[in-house]
């Protein structure tokens, strides 16, 4: 003896359609470009990188090149923090900075940091301190007080960096 439910809303497929459909709400990707200068010119700064750090954490970092445009792609909407970084190294497999690496990073760039601002503690008053690329705010972006607004699409953030 076989039953049958009665059937009811429509077919089963077109149940599938239109959940499915709904339930897909995928952001388009995020893309960014721009220019970035320093003190208004051109940087000039070999192997400088610009970060963006997405309100969930995730890092997109690309290069900087010496006339000061770049450009970003893949990047989550919404509110995102910027900051620099030189020479980035990549995950193999993403092309992004691992979070190990990242740490790595900052911790190295702090290092290098500390090493170059050594000459300013122990320099006389008439001599020149070390130079340093960029004022250290500016390599941490939850420090650097750069953030941006990216919406779906293409955004620009040009950045003059003083």
């Amino acid at each position: 003896m076989t039953m049958s439910l009665p059937r009811r809303g429509g077919s089963p497929a077109l149940l599938v359609l239109v959940f499915g459909v709904a339930g897909c709400s995928s952001e388009p990707p995020v893309g960014v470009s721009g220019t970035v200068t320093v003190k208004g010119a051109a940087p000039k700064l070999p192997g400088l990188m610009i970060s963006f750090v997405s309100a969930t954490g995730a890092v997109t970092t690309v290069p900087v090149a010496e006339n000061g445009t770049y450009m970003a792609s893949g990047l989550a909407s919404g509110e995102t923090r910027v900051g620099f970084a030189f020479g980035a190294a990549k995950d193999k497999k993403t092309g992004d900075p691992s979070p190990e690496d990242a740490k790595e990073q900052a911790e190295r760039r702090r290092a290098e940091y500390d090493k170059k601002m050594e000459p300013r503690k122990k320099a006389k008053p008439n001599e020149p301190p070390a130079k340093v690329p960029l004022p250290q705010r500016y390599l941490d972006p939850l420090k650097s007080g750069i953030t941006t607004t990216l919406k779906p699409g293409d955004n620009v953030l040009d950045v003059d960096l003083k």
